[in-house]
């Protein structure tokens, strides 16, 4: 049961961190200049 727990915490994580990064790339799309010296 512990262990089923935490695969749905890693996956939760893990879809958490695929939105941030799309949200990333979206930004890095839109304006190359201004984001690329911050990530």
């Amino acid at each position: 049961m512990d262990q089923q727990r935490i695969l749905w915490r890693l996956i939760y994580v893990r879809k958490e961190s695929l939105l941030l990064i799309l949200m990333v790339m979206i930004l890095h799309i839109q304006g190359n200049c201004k984001f690329n010296v911050i990530i």
